[in-house]
């Protein structure tokens, strides 16, 4: 999983559908304009934290290299805001897009998948002394997490035994070494 092409396929879709800037929207992450007054309209996107879901799967070592595969599905809620005139539309139109077969392309390219959204809410507020048209949308995407590891070979296995006979009585009790030659 790579969280920064991730976020590009998540920028791409999102100015790709909207034609608007977008910036990702990190607490004090600055917004599109001046510094002091917000350029309209435009896109912020926030990529939630990650889930797992279920457990991972972990494959055998492969025979030649020792390595082995540990592959799982992550889950993240991405979070969209849309502000300015056309707000509420243009997150009806993001959230349309996941049904057009190029939207899902280029997820599928990113290796993301979209699973379901949330209804669009409308947020529009009173700022000074006029309406800001906001809208909310909010979505489940699916990657995975592909990970390799190497857990080595035991070498070698010392050990101890004992032998007895058919009474009970110690035979034998040998220390016993073995090693991959």
């Amino acid at each position: 999983m790579n969280i920064t092409a991730i976020e590009d396929a998540l920028y791409a879709w999102a100015t790709g559908v909207t034609a608007w800037p977008a910036v990702f929207a990190e607490q004090n992450a600055p917004r599109p304009g001046d510094g002091f007054q917000d350029t309209k309209p435009y896109v912020t996107i926030r990529l939630g934290t990650s889930a797992r879901i279920a457990q991972d799967f972990v494959d055998v070592p492969d025979a030649a290299t020792l390595d082995q595969a540990i592959i799982g599905n992550r889950e993240f809620v991405v979070m969209i805001q849309t502000y300015g005139p056309g707000a509420r539309q243009t997150a009806e139109n993001l959230r349309s897009s996941f049904s057009k077969p190029s939207v899902q392309a280029a997820f599928r390219a990113a290796s993301l998948v979209y699973v379901d959204s949330e209804n669009v809410e409308n947020i529009t507020e009173l700022l000074v002394s006029e309406y800001e048209e906001r809208a909310i949308l909010d979505f489940t995407i699916r990657t995975a997490e592909e990970l390799t590891d190497e857990p080595g070979v035991i070498e070698t296995v010392n050990g101890q035994g004992t032998i007895k006979d058919p009474t009970g009585a110690t035979v034998l009790t040998p220390d016993f070494t073995v090693t991959i030659p």
